[in-house]
């Protein structure tokens, strides 16, 4: 069958086909047809599309387009994210615009960069024309204001050293700041990237410049929790005292109560160990320690009273850390029971789950001991006591008890819903004599369990409350995130802790013991 001459279609089945002869002989007769499309899509970017670079490549010889579209890509755009260099490499020969941006508005590079591709990006960065610091003009929020991205903040956030060094030798700027006053430094502290932190500062960087809220590199390297990356540039000399301000926000940090707020335990030990001020607070008052203890970071607290931080020191709301201790311990006991409810445990796993909580009542006993007042009271008039028994907090309760503090009058009316927390402590001290009663509570689990085999009142006394505390148990299930945590701390018969926690089908077993 003989091959058609100046149809489309001919042109398109020969592609197709990958008919190198018949697609040369059609165009040998009637080259105009090198730059008709099919179905919207040019010759040429189908063959793209469809891998067929000996097609393209012939195409190409015969002056198709280099500068067509395709919906949203330019031929060179397209050619970049399909990673062809066979076809970039002739393009880059042609006169075709090495610049120019899609409508996504992405240069080539900058598209190459984003993407990850390695080697088209190292082509471009070969080619004189390309330019280095032309920024992508991307929508990233819902302003539908473009932001300009330069080159090497991509780069830097792909992690890319070696394209880093590339666009740096080509003259990237280090120092031009974008949309949110970040320069080559912030992005690489924010990644966390060590070679490329090191790279910038060997080429004199600074290292304290602030963004558009004055965050400087540290900060945010704080704020990422990048211990090494904070490392360097402390090396490096970057102040580790710096205030940042919050301008919406109000509020001002340095780099170490960032990292303490977000939870960087390494990090803020780090920062205290080389020179940051552990007195520093923000503008609400809050302490270094203060927020140690209201995020839970234990090792961070713990280095801080060995340090003489003053532990009574209030906000300015006249809250302390003792406050924020038990504010922490309650969200940590219901987070941490409610994991345990999701992952469908039984009772045992549920008491494994609440019973992995040590920190949170060391903290109150390392803080009572380095000088904490139990009795001080907030600016509503409350002490730490009040605040565990309205929020039944047992095993704050029991530490409490041990160092003499005392409920206020009336705080049990201020919360009945806790009464049967206090009913619980009434029936355990009912089960034995006062003064022996004040002695398990000083007691290691092993003492008590000698007292209660010694010193318990009759067989049906200890039956009751054993079954009234069960009932409370499972009656009040909303809240046993502060029930159960605490029996490990009370003083019961490990027997009782197991009848308690476990759904068990022999109680006989259980009697024989208690």
């Amino acid at each position: 069958m003989g091959i058609g001459l100046g149809r489309p279609n001919d042109l398109h089945h020969a592609i197709q086909n990958e008919d190198h002869a018949a697609v040369e002989h059609i165009l040998q007769n009637d080259n105009s047809l090198v730059d008709c499309s099919f179905e919207g899509v040019s010759l040429l970017h189908r063959a793209l599309l469809e891998q067929k670079n000996d097609i393209a490549l012939l195409l190409m010889s015969y002056g198709a387009d280099l500068h067509s579209e395709n919906g949203k890509d330019g031929l060179i755009h397209t050619v970049c994210r399909l990673g062809n260099h066979v076809i970039l490499e002739q393009m880059l020969k042609k006169d075709v615009d090495i610049n120019v941006r899609d409508s996504r508005g992405h240069t080539p590079l900058t598209l190459s960069l984003e993407e990850g591709l390695t080697e088209i990006a190292r082509k471009l960065l070969e080619h004189e024309k390309t330019d280095v610091n032309m920024p992508a003009l991307l929508l990233l929020d819902k302003t539908h204001r473009p932001k300009p991205i330069a080159p090497l903040t991509l780069a830097i956030k792909n992690g890319n050293d070696l394209l880093v060094r590339l666009l740096c030798d080509r003259g990237a700027c280090l120092d031009n700041q974008d949309y949110n006053g970040y320069n080559a430094l912030h992005h690489a502290a924010i990644t966390g990237n060590t070679d490329i932190i090191g790279y910038l500062l060997q080429n004199y960087v600074n290292v304290d410049v602030p963004d558009r809220n004055v965050y400087n590199p540290l900060h945010l390297a704080c704020y990422h929790g990048h211990v090494d990356a904070a490392t360097m540039l402390v090396q490096a000399g970057a102040d580790i005292n710096a205030w940042k301000s919050e301008k919406d926000l109000q509020r001002m940090l340095s780099p170490v109560l960032i990292a303490t707020e977000m939870c960087h335990t390494d990090l803020s030990i780090f920062l205290i160990k080389n020179g940051a001020d552990v007195h520093t607070a923000d503008d609400a008052g809050n302490t270094l320690l203060i927020k140690s203890v209201q995020n839970g970071l234990f090792p961070v607290t713990k280095y801080l009273v060995s340090k003489g931080v003053d532990v009574t020191v209030k906000n300015k709301n006249g809250d302390f850390a003792l406050l924020f201790a038990l504010q922490f311990g309650r969200r940590s006991v219901q987070q941490r029971l409610q994991k345990a409810m999701s992952n469908t445990l039984q009772p045992s796993g549920v008491y494994q789950q609440c019973s992995e909580l040590p920190d949170i009542c060391r903290t109150f006993t390392m803080l009572i001991a380095a000088g904490a007042n139990i009795n001080e009271k907030d600016s509503q008039g409350l002490t730490v006591m009040d605040y565990s028994v309205r929020f039944a907090i047992l095993p704050v309760i029991v530490i409490l008890l041990k160092h003499g503090a005392q409920p206020s009058r009336g705080i049990r009316l201020d919360a009945p819903q806790t009464s049967d927390i206090l009913d619980v402590l009434c029936i355990l001290r009912s089960m034995v004599r006062t003064d022996l009663f004040n002695q398990i509570l000083q007691k290691t689990s092993s003492e008590i369990q000698e007292i209660f085999v010694r010193n318990v009142k009759p067989t049906s006394l200890k039956s009751t409350a054993r079954f009234v505390i069960r009932d409370e148990v499972q009656k009040h299930g909303d809240r046993l995130t502060s029930i159960i945590p605490a029996l490990e701390t009370l003083p019961l018969p490990k027997s009782l802790i197991a009848y308690l926690c476990y759904e068990s089908e022999s109680t006989e077993e259980i009697n024989v013991h208690i």
